[in-house]
């Protein structure tokens, strides 16, 4: 799992909503959200290599320098704690 962190650029409001609607149909965005923070938009992808992360990375680039710039990108090795919901919390 990759994790990249991006930031919009200001000159380009509609180029920005035109990157979040290509990245909602996008197939490897396994999540999306806007943090609070350094950065715009953080986003969580499912390759199966680091040839892949690049290539949807200059995918990215070619597509929409001019709306996003990439601050950040990690790699996830092992999910040590999953996200769950505790038993009982929405009743008995």
């Amino acid at each position: 799992a990759y994790n990249l962190q991006l930031t919009f650029k200001d000159a380009a409001p509609d180029n920005a909503a035109r990157f979040l609607r290509h990245i909602k149909c996008h197939p490897s965005v396994n999540f999306y959200y806007l943090p609070l923070g350094h950065w715009d938009l953080e986003l969580g992808l499912l390759f199966k290599n680091a040839g892949e992360l690049r290539q949807a990375i200059l995918d990215f680039r070619n597509k929409f320098s001019d709306a996003v710039r990439i601050y950040d990108c990690m790699i996830f090795y092992e999910e040590l704690k999953p996200n769950y919901v505790p038993e009982g919390i929405f009743g008995p």
